[in-house]
């Protein structure tokens, strides 16, 4: 199973709809906020499951800021990360989602980036779509999930200018 993970579009709901396009084969797509609006606007008419939880910049939106979930027997812990300070620091974070005995974490906020396992558990940051710090191009995220095998791997998002 192919498991698309975004955030951080700010706006460019162009590159969403792009994302979608490049992966129709996935059978999830998830959204770690600063632009549900985008988010749920480009998944319109798009028949795939979706989940999606709201950032810091996402004023005015009715979802949640996490979201706790499973795919198949794999539990989904997906939160955009300002409210764990993950700007700073992962442990809070890492601490609150081993509580939960959650085997993939899922984050955005920092617009980098980021991938480790540890103690169990596939801690991911897709990075940002719509102002992406690093790397310096647009990127999103995907997991493949296959038996008891997680794979998550960052991609670039091939824009045409």
């Amino acid at each position: 199973m192919r498991i698309v993970v975004m955030s951080d579009s700010h706006g460019r709901i162009e590159r969403i709809k792009k994302v979608i396009e490049e992966q129709p084969t996935a059978e999830l797509f998830i959204f770690l906020g600063d632009g549900t609006r985008d988010f749920h606007a480009a998944m319109r008419g798009v028949p795939k499951e979706d989940w999606c939880v709201c950032g810091n910049c996402d004023f005015g939106s009715g979802d949640d800021y996490n979201m706790v979930s499973y795919v198949k027997d794999v539990k989904f812990y997906c939160t955009h990360g300002h409210q764990w300070n993950v700007k700073y620091d992962l442990n809070q974070l890492i601490d609150a989602a081993k509580k939960k005995e959650i085997k993939v974490l899922l984050y955005g906020h920092t617009h980098q980036t980021h991938y480790e396992y540890r103690d169990g558990m596939h801690i991911f940051n897709p990075g940002s779509l719509g102002n992406p710090r690093s790397p310096l191009y647009p990127t999103y995220g995907v997991i493949d999930i296959q038996g008891k095998n997680i794979v998550c791997s960052h991609l670039r998002l091939e824009e045409t200018v």
